[in-house]
């Protein structure tokens, strides 16, 4: 086999499995109505009891969160999280994902199937979560 049908059978792999974990997740999170912003305390890296929270019900904010979420994976990044999002359908939790906001780690985590997924945060979802952060500094 060639080197450049090898090449173009492996992006086309490494690309749909980017859009199985983008939809699996698109999957879970349909019809949240609520979603909960946790800024940890102090800007550490872990959840602790002094959190700031905003609770958002608007759906267009909570789609707005979702297409911040790229198709990009990250590497598995050791830079701490500044938060979490929780996302709810009728008052129930159905997901939780930590993020990190400094430019060079900006990423979430979330879990789905078992598995731990890393993706870049986008420009929107990074101007969104920071104009929530910008919040707590005001």
């Amino acid at each position: 086999m060639n080197k450049v049908l090898l090449f173009a059978i492996l992006l086309l792999f490494f690309n749909s499995c980017s859009d199985e974990e983008r939809s699996l997740l698109m999957k879970e999170l349909k019809d949240c109505d609520r979603v909960k912003i946790y800024f940890y305390k102090d800007g550490g890296s872990t959840p602790g009891g002094d959190n700031m929270i905003f609770t958002i019900d608007s759906k267009d904010t909570i789609q707005m969160f979702l297409d911040g979420i790229s198709d990009e994976s990250t590497p598995k990044l050791k830079c701490g999280y500044n938060g979490s999002i929780e996302f709810f359908r009728g008052g129930k939790s159905v997901k939780n994902m930590e993020f990190n906001l400094m430019p060079e780690c900006r990423h979430i985590v979330f879990s789905a199937k078992q598995n731990y997924f890393s993706k870049r945060l986008n420009d929107k979802g990074l101007i969104l979560l920071n104009s929530y952060k910008d919040k707590i500094i005001k």
